[in-house]
Order: structure tokens, then sequence, then C-alpha cells
């Protein structure tokens, strides 16, 4: 009966112990899950794959840089391209922007989108039209747009993988 008496009291005793997650491994858990969302290439893959897109030309680092105003140092990673097709508006940019830079890189798409709309404009109404359902979405690190005829599923996309 002693025996287990103790063995119960055992048992209890290592039931309450070690139960609790020590708060480093939380914090790096945590951490972890934080960096789980994909890539900005895994995106725009993704968004291609859709079939939202006409072929797109990818832009590089100094495209970003010559075409935007954008230095990609600002930027944790990126994928950017526009339709091979110059009579379409089609445009996805994907960029995961470094932390406290987001204001800056949002002007700059900001102002690509504005000239873009104006471009357009004069030159294609019915891709006009298109793009003016479009917008550029900021959501926590990352900033985007979608220029095409389904904007909001490539955003469910996007938003899905973010």
């Amino acid at each position: 009966m002693k025996k287990l008496l103790i063995c119960m009291l055992m048992a209890v005793i290592l039931a309450g112990c070690g139960s609790e997650i020590p708060k480093e491994q939380k914090n790096a858990s945590a951490k972890q899950e934080e960096n789980k969302s994909a890539d900005s290439e895994d995106i725009f893959n993704a968004c291609v794959h859709s079939g939202e897109f006409d072929k797109l030309v990818d832009f590089d680092s100094d495209y970003m840089l010559i075409y935007f105003g954008i230095d990609t140092k600002n930027l944790v990673n990126f994928a950017a391209g526009e339709a091979l097709d110059a009579t379409s508006a089609d445009t996805l940019i994907v960029l995961k922007v470094q932390e406290g830079k987001m204001k800056d890189v949002k002007e700059k798409i900001d102002t690509y989108f504005e000239r873009k709309l104006e471009e357009l404009e004069n030159y294609n109404a019915e891709e006009y039209a298109k793009a003016k359902k479009c917008k550029v979405v900021e959501n926590g690190d990352y900033l985007y747009l979608a220029i095409c005829e389904e904007p909001d599923k490539v955003e469910d996309i996007i938003e899905g993988m973010i």
C-alpha cells in the first residue's frame, strides 16, 4: 500500500513538472511560425500559375532601381514583372520590405501605379478599366500590386500565403 501511495505521489509530481514549455522555447517557436510565410518568388509563381496573367517579363534588381527607384537592399526579397505584350497592363509586384522602409517603398510603388493609370487612360481604355479596379496593398511587411482581370482572386492567393 505504501509503495502504491509513493508511486501515485511520484506520478503526480512528475506530471506537474515539465509540462510548461520554457519561455525561450516558446519565443523560438513563435519566431519560426512568424517566418513560415512564403517568400515573394513563391507568391509570385503561385499567382502566375493561377492563370490570371499572360506571359510576364521578370524584373531584376537593376530594373527595380532604375524603373521604380527602389534599392533592393530595402527589401527582404521581391518578385515582379509586367506583361510581355506591350498592349497588356498585366503587372504583378510582390515585395517583402525591410523593417522601417515600408513608407519609402510604398510611395514609389504608388507613384508607379499612378503613372501606369495615366498612361493607360490615354492609350488603352480597356486596359485602363482593368487597372482601375486594382490597388497597391500593404499587409505587414509585404507590399503588392496585381493588375489583371481578377485582382480579387490574386489577392486571395497572396493573402493566403503571407
